[in-house]
């Protein structure tokens, strides 16, 4: 799990006690590595008791499912743009994945 841009997460969410539960389901990796895992095509979930959403996508190594790319922020996050950036970062992974094992 690589994560990046928590520095914005109190410009994002202006309720710290949001930003703390955020952050608590965070440090509970595995549970978000599954829920991301969980969709073969792009998907976005939405977090029943706090203002969150996961857009993410699975990516293929060979024959086989390497992993998924995924982006969680507010629900009021611009998705168009999310779902764009998790879809280029997918295509641009699975080439080079593709490159390395010819």
């Amino acid at each position: 799990m690589f994560l990046g841009g928590t520095q914005r997460m109190g410009r994002v969410w202006q309720d710290l006690s949001t930003v703390q539960r955020i952050l608590e389901i965070m440090e509970r990796e595995a549970e978000v590595l599954s829920l991301m895992a969980a969709a073969p095509e792009t998907s976005i979930q939405i977090g029943e008791d706090l203002d969150m959403a996961v857009v993410s996508k699975s990516y293929e190594s060979g024959a086989e499912r390497g992993g998924s790319v995924g982006v969680i922020g507010p629900m009021r996050m611009n998705y168009k743009r999310v779902i764009s950036a998790v879809e280029e970062v997918t295509r641009e992974l699975e080439e080079q994945i593709g490159t390395r094992s010819d």
